[in-house]
C-alpha cells in the first residue's frame, strides 16, 4: 500500500455526507496502490495527532 485515503464526514449529515460516499465508490476499485478508511465524524481517532 502506497497511500491511505481518509474520508470525513457524517451519513446522516446531508452534504456533509460526501466522505463516507467517496468512501464506498473507492473501496469498490481498491487495488494495491492505496486503502480507504471511512473516519466518519472523528479523523483524529484515527491518527496519532
Amino acid at each position: 500500500m502506497d497511500y491511505l485515503i481518509m474520508c470525513i464526514g457524517n451519513r446522516t449529515g446531508g452534504d456533509d455526507a460526501i466522505g463516507p460516499y467517496i468512501a464506498d465508490k473507492l473501496k469498490k476499485e481498491e487495488t494495491k496502490n492505496f486503502a480507504v478508511l471511512d473516519c466518519g465524524t472523528v479523523p483524529e481517532n484515527y491518527t496519532s495527532i
